[in-house]
C-alpha cells in the first residue's frame, strides 16, 4: 500500500528531471507516440512516427489486449548518450552494449539513432522490440513477467536473430549445456556481450518453441493468465495442458534433434585445420627456405665482392644490379650507347 501511494509523487519527480534533461529535445506527436529528438535526428523520427502504428499493432496482436496510453520515444545519439540520460531519470545499470531501452513507469522507449541506411535493420527493430516491453507492462500491470519471457517475445516481434548463434543452441542443448530456463533471468544482467546475446537467443528459442504448443497458437493466452496473477508455471500449464518442466524437455529434445550444426561444425573444424596446417608446416618451412636462400645469395655476394677484377671490370655484386645491355656495352669497352 506504502508503495502504490508513494508512486505518483515517484513519478512527477521523474517528470521534473526529465524535463530538465530534455529541455533541448524537439518534438514530434504521432497517433499514440511522442518523438523526442535532436535537430540532426529529424529524419529517424520521422520515420519512427510513420512505422508506429504498424509496430503497435503487431504488437497487441502477438501480445493481445492494447495500450493504455500514449507512449514516448526519446531518441539518443549513442549508447553513452542513452545511459547518461538514463541516469539522470534514475535507471542505473543500463549495459553498454545496449541498443535502446524501455522504461516502464515513464511510458518511454530509448533508442540508439542507427546510420540512416540500416533504420529498416536498426531503428525499426529496435522500436519494434521496445515497444512490445512497454506493451508487455501494460498487459499484465504490477504483475511479474520472467525476463526470459518478456525479452523472448519481443524477439519473436522483432524477427531477427544471429544465424550463428542460432547454430549454437543445438549443440548447447547436445552437450548439456544450456542454461535453465528457470536461471536464465540472471544471464541478461552480465556485463559481457557474448552471454547476454545467448540468453537472447535462447529466450527467443523457447519462446518460439511455447507459440507452437500453445492451445490455440497466441502468446496472448500466456499474457491472459499472468494478468490474472498467475505464475509463470500456472500460466504455462493452463495454456499448453503440459508443466514447465515438461515444455522445457520437450523442448531440449527438438534442439538435440536438429543436426544441422554437424555439417557446420565440419566445415569449421577443416577451415581450422587447414589453417594449423599453413601455420605450423607450410609457413615455417618457406621461411626457412626462404633465409637459406638469403644466405646463399649473400655469402655468393661476399665472394664475388672479395675477387680483385684486374681489367677495371666491375665486382660482382655490381654486376647483379647491372642489365644485361650495360654489361654488354662494358665488355665492349663503350662508353656511350650505341645508336
Amino acid at each position: 500500500m506504502v508503495r502504490h501511494a508513494l508512486l505518483p509523487w515517484i513519478l512527477a519527480l521523474l517528470a521534473v528531471f526529465e524535463g530538465a534533461g530534455a529541455q533541448d529535445l524537439l518534438r514530434l506527436d504521432g497517433p499514440g507516440v511522442t518523438v523526442r529528438y535532436r535537430a540532426r535526428h529529424e529524419n529517424a523520427a520521422i520515420y519512427c512516427v510513420n512505422q508506429y502504428s504498424e509496430v503497435r499493432h503487431h504488437a497487441e496482436v502477438l501480445i493481445g489486449g492494447q495500450f493504455k496510453a500514449p507512449i514516448i520515444v526519446e531518441l539518443s545519439d549513442s549508447a553513452e548518450t542513452m545511459i547518461a540520460r538514463c541516469a539522470e531519470l534514475g535507471v542505473e545499470a543500463v549495459p553498454e552494449w545496449a541498443g535502446g531501452l524501455a522504461i516502464a513507469e515513464l511510458r518511454t522507449a530509448f533508442l540508439v539513432v542507427p546510420s540512416p541506411h540500416n533504420y529498416e535493420w536498426g531503428l525499426r527493430r529496435t522500436l519494434v522490440h521496445e515497444v512490445v516491453h512497454l506493451l508487455v507492462a501494460d498487459r499484465v500491470g504490477a504483475h511479474p513477467v520472467p525476463r526470459w519471457l518478456d525479452e523472448g517475445v519481443a524477439q519473436v516481434a522483432e524477427g531477427y536473430a544471429t544465424a550463428n548463434l542460432w547454430l549454437a543452441l543445438p549443440v548447447r542443448a547436445f552437450f548439456g549445456w544450456l542454461h535453465p530456463m528457470s536461471k536464465l533471468d540472471e544471464r541478461f544482467l552480465t556485463a559481457l556481450e557474448v552471454a547476454p546475446a545467448l540468453a537472447y537467443v535462447q529466450a527467443d528459442s523457447f519462446t518460439r518453441f511455447l507459440e507452437q504448443r500453445v492451445v490455440d497458437g497466441r502468446l496472448a493466452r500466456i499474457f491472459d493468465h499472468l494478468a490474472r496473477g498467475e505464475s509463470i508455471e500456472r500460466a504455462l500449464y493452463l495454456s499448453t495442458d503440459l508443466t514447465f518442466a515438461d515444455l522445457e524437455a520437450m523442448w531440449h529434445g527438438e534442439l538435440k534433434s536438429d543436426r544441422t550444426w554437424m555439417p557446420w561444425l565440419c566445415s569449421q573444424v577443416g577451415f581450422g585445420l587447414v589453417v594449423f596446417f599453413m601455420l605450423v608446416l607450410v609457413w615455417p618451412r618457406a621461411r626457412r627456405r626462404k633465409a637459406e636462400a638469403d644466405a646463399r645469395m649473400e655469402q655468393e655476394d661476399a665472394l664475388a665482392d672479395a675477387e680483385e677484377s684486374e681489367d677495371g671490370f666491375p665486382d660482382g655484386r655490381t654486376l647483379r644490379r647491372m642489365t644485361g645491355f650495360e654489361v654488354r656495352r662494358l665488355e665492349e669497352g663503350e662508353d656511350e650507347p650505341r645508336v
